[in-house]
């Protein structure tokens, strides 16, 4: 095997790949493990010192938890092509970024935010599909591999 197989694209990892989603929509993620990823469960994990201190672990919904944050915070990075769920069949005259979704059908578009994301992933499991998609792919190095491959080929 070729050692230049195994060497990470570590700008990408960080920076995220844009990754086609359900619906049109897109993800940007980035690499679990990365920097900013382990910032973020060093700090979530600070909340918890004197239970640390005490046993040794965290228990198991709370280390879910710490996980389920640090990926709204340093995994999941932008989105594009998410939408409130009403529908309008004309362009609102409110703030607010809204999109045409196809012919004479308007909606507003949802920026993603971190605090979004945690919402999304911490309170219940009704977005466990959207959050799975992300681990996958977030744990794939074929995901940056390939990027760096294109880029190198200039595709």
């Amino acid at each position: 095997m070729k050692l230049s197989k195994l060497r990470q694209n570590s700008a990408l990892e960080s920076e995220g790949v844009w990754v086609d989603y359900m619906d049109g929509s897109r993800l940007k993620i980035a690499r679990i493990g990365t920097r900013s990823y382990e910032k973020a469960v060093r700090e979530l994990s600070e909340e918890h010192t004197n239970e640390l201190r005490n046993t040794g672990t965290l228990n198991e919904e709370i280390q879910e938890k710490i996980t389920r944050k640090s990926v709204a915070r340093a995994v999941l990075l932008d989105w594009e092509g998410f939408y409130e769920d009403e529908e309008l069949d004309k362009a609102p005259d409110l703030p607010g970024n809204f999109v045409e979704v196809r012919e004479g059908v308007w909606m507003e578009s949802i920026p993603y935010t971190s605090e979004l994301g945690e919402e999304l992933f911490t309170e219940g499991d009704d977005f466990r599909d959207l959050y799975l998609f992300i681990i996958g792919v977030a744990s794939t190095k074929a995901a940056y591999q390939k990027k760096k491959d294109d880029a190198e080929s200039g595709n």
